[in-house]
């Protein structure tokens, strides 16, 4: 049989071929857009609630740097700063922390931070601009100037009482009158707030003060970031042994402490992971690849198929195996061509539009919580319903004992529809000691309503 070595021949035939069978071809197209979508919305959507997740998690955390080398000095920051593992750093000095009446139940911390850290802190000025060197300048947020009671215009000048050391030393307490130079909203979940001042005025007031070798006040932190969010802490101790240092033992020369982002669900993954979660998430991406493989494999077949008669005679007028097989390639390729950037591109609006709507419809929640004076925001994705209804304020965290939430769930189902009729909003409590008149002091948790359709 005479063999045609034509490949123009073989691409004409599988276009001409193509437009022959329109419907069936726009079939496939659709069901190839269709699969395309479907998938690229679920990883969307997914993305989407890891990331607000994570700026959650980086605002409670107070920054979304990978980890932080704590109190440094000076040489030990700019040794650290070379290694080639850190992508990028931000610096800060610290100060002191601000007391009085006006920060008894907030903290606010007071100290310098280079363009970086300012960025990596969520301290980047909407109005103004960064103090200045040499100048009593200083930028904060609206909750100090609130609590200050300071109207937020340029130039206006304020007073802020901090301390400086108490942990070795003999604490010092510095009154000092700035000049607004910018400041940011506060965001409502930042644990700590910060009034941050040039590094010159810093140095200059820690010149004649004594503090101890382990206190904060006088040193230097360095937040970094790596290529990835994975191995933070392997990295981190790298970073460390290759510039010299050690971080196992505290009483040793050469020690620096440092800490990781716990705000990055990369990093909290890789420290948890095990064989058991390897084998799930293996199982599950292998699950994903199969069903789109399958739906796409028999639109694909079905189509061959229905051409089985088309491919005998393209056989006997001398068409080889290897070309039918280009010819179909081809054709999978041009519909692929079509249906893939289209699915990819629908797929991912959809994605981004349903993100909302389905966080909205979880049992994720934005609970704030305030703690010994300081605000705090936590977010549950477990949640039992055997919790009742106080006034917080702070204290230990401690479960009902077992004995009450046994006779809470010994309640009839007439009484839990009476419940819910009478409470339109569900609360969730922990306790310690109270201020609600029993002793005992109580801080809040709230639930979104979908979680009252299970009462």
């Amino acid at each position: 049989m005479m063999q045609v070595k034509n490949r123009a021949c073989v691409r004409t035939v599988a276009v001409r071929s193509l437009r022959a069978f329109k419907m069936r071809n726009l079939i496939a197209v659709i069901a190839i857009m269709l699969t395309t979508m479907l998938f690229t919305a679920l990883f969307t959507i997914a993305i989407s609630i890891n990331d607000s997740f994570q700026q959650s998690n980086f605002l409670m955390a107070g920054g979304d740097a990978h980890g932080s080398f704590k109190k440094l000095t000076e040489e030990q920051m700019e040794t650290l700063k070379k290694d080639p593992l850190i992508r990028e750093t931000g610096a800060r000095l610290f100060l002191g922390m601000g007391t009085g009446d006006a920060f008894r139940k907030t903290q606010v911390e007071v100290s310098y931070m280079d363009a970086h850290e300012v960025k990596h802190y969520f301290c980047t000025p909407t109005h103004g601009h960064r103090p200045k060197e040499g100048s009593n300048e200083a930028m904060t947020d609206t909750r100090v100037l609130k609590l200050l009671g300071v109207q937020p215009k340029i130039g206006t000048k304020f007073t802020v009482t901090y301390q400086i050391g108490g942990e070795q030393s003999e604490p010092k307490t510095v009154t000092q009158e700035f000049v607004l130079s910018g400041w940011w909203d506060y965001n409502g979940v930042s644990q700590a707030s910060n009034v941050i001042v040039p590094e010159s005025y810093v140095k200059k007031t820690l010149q004649n003060v004594e503090i101890g070798e382990d206190e904060e006040s006088g040193k230097w932190s360095l937040d970094v970031m790596f290529g990835n969010a994975l191995h933070i802490e392997k990295n981190m101790r790298q970073v460390i042994r290759d510039c010299g240092f050690q971080s196992e033992d505290a009483s040793k020369p050469g020690y620096i402490a440092f800490g990781v982002n716990w705000g990055y669900t990369g990093a909290q993954s890789s420290s948890n992971l095990n064989a058991e979660s390897i084998a799930a998430i293996v199982a599950l991406l292998v699950l994903i690849v199969l069903t789109g493989y399958l739906v796409i494999y028999n639109v694909f077949q079905i189509s061959v198929t229905n051409d089985i008669r088309f491919y005998g005679l393209l056989k006997t007028i001398g068409m080889t195996g290897r070309q039918l097989k280009r010819i179909i390639r081809l054709q999978a390729v041009l519909l692929s061509v079509i249906g893939i950037p289209a699915g990819l591109l629908l797929g991912f609006g959809i994605g981004v539009g349903l993100a909302p709507a389905v966080m909205a419809q979880t049992t994720y929640t934005t609970t704030v919580i305030k703690l010994r004076g300081y605000l705090w925001e936590q977010h549950f994705f477990h949640w039992s319903p055997y919790f009742y209804p106080a006034i917080s304020r702070g204290g230990s965290l401690q479960r009902y004992p077992r004995s009450k939430r046994c006779a809470i769930r010994r309640q009839t189902v007439a009484e839990k529809k009476q419940k819910r009729q009478k409470n339109r909003h569900l609360w969730g409590v922990w306790h310690g000691q109270t201020w609600d008149g029993t002793g005992r002091k109580r801080f809040l948790l709230s639930f979104p309503s979908p979680l009252r359709l299970f009462f």
